[in-house]
């Protein structure tokens, strides 16, 4: 996809989010698991954990997903699509920058604290979940509609209680360091500490724990067995990396330097933050799922729509 017109589209497309209420329609189904990427099929069966079966349901998506739906749609743009100014209009060559006009300035960048849209946004490019939503925006039941990420498969307990991801072994931090089991384990004790203050704590509740079987197997338990677990556990929590984070205290995790110079797994990597004004991602050449199409990508803090919409029209973002 290439960028052969200016578009006027701005941040303001994610502020009216929300407004924007969309909803997923839950049919009980035999299973809770997919099989065409080699998953254990989990007795699910489509049913709550009452037991009772669910009928024809609607499950409106709550704010944080609309925004962070939202916000991945752009991420998904920014690292399939070429700048058509930046680079040579119909040329599949990989290389080019995206500028996106955004309404305001990331508040955080590490994911368990993120409450705005810009650090969905940036976080979403620097950070990788286990699994990660199809273009179609399938969530229920079960893990339908989820794709590989950092996990290369899973496999469901007999009862649907737990979990366990296999993580891909070529998967490695912007450091080099390699992504383990144990990194999912500390990232949801660090989400769920109550002492770091994490806006998704609320999300977690039913997540009873997280076990590392190996250093490449983390298995996930529930408390209940519902439709939307796979998607409470895998979407709210983009892993980061125990050994670069472990070290700071719980209740200064949010402010700590480490968290203004994160490290993550995705395809961009933090190059510059300049507070109020802009954040600049470059490609992670070294990436265990490839190499980004784009050479950087940068987020121009426009503090309200009008901005936004002049400096798209003049020619300096591409959103």
């Amino acid at each position: 996809m290439h960028f052969g017109q200016r578009s006027s589209i701005s941040m303001e497309f994610i502020r009216a989010s929300s407004s924007w209420k969309p909803t997923i329609s839950f049919v009980p189904e035999p299973r809770l698991s997919s099989s065409d990427i080699g998953m254990t099929n989990g007795p699910g069966g489509g049913r709550l954990h009452s037991g009772r079966p669910v009928a024809n349901r609607t499950f409106p998506l709550p704010a944080h997903m609309r925004i962070s739906i939202l916000a991945c749609s752009l991420s998904a743009a920014a690292v399939a699509c070429t700048s058509s100014e930046r680079s040579t209009a119909g040329s599949t060559t990989a290389g080019g920058t995206v500028v996106v006009a955004v309404g305001s300035d990331a508040g955080d960048l590490l994911p368990p604290f993120i409450n705005d849209a810009t650090g969905r946004l940036a976080s979403d490019l620097i950070f990788d979940r286990l699994a990660e939503i199809s273009q179609d925006l399938t969530t229920l039941p079960g893990d339908r509609g989820f794709t590989p990420r950092l996990a290369k498969s899973w496999t469901w307990a007999p009862d649907s209680l737990s979990i366990a991801f296999s993580i891909d072994p070529r998967a490695r931090w912007h450091d080099g360091k390699p992504v383990r089991a144990s990194d999912v384990r500390f990232t949801h004790q660090l989400a769920a500490n109550p002492k770091a203050g994490s806006s998704i704590a609320v999300l977690m509740g039913n997540i009873d724990s997280v076990q590392v079987r190996d250093s490449l197997t983390a298995v996930v338990w529930y408390k209940h067995r519902t439709p939307e677990q796979f998607c409470e556990f895998v979407y709210q929590l983009p892993i980061i990396p125990e050994h670069v984070y472990a070290s700071v205290a719980a209740d200064q995790a949010r402010t700590s330097e480490a968290a203004r110079r994160p490290v993550g797994s995705g395809r961009f990597r933090l190059a510059r933050w300049d507070a109020g004004s802009r954040l600049e991602l470059i490609a992670d050449t070294a990436n265990y799922r490839g190499r980004a199409k784009l050479d950087r990508v940068i987020l121009s803090v426009a503090r309200d729509a009008a901005t936004a919409v002049t400096q798209v029209l003049g020619g300096r973002p591409d959103f």
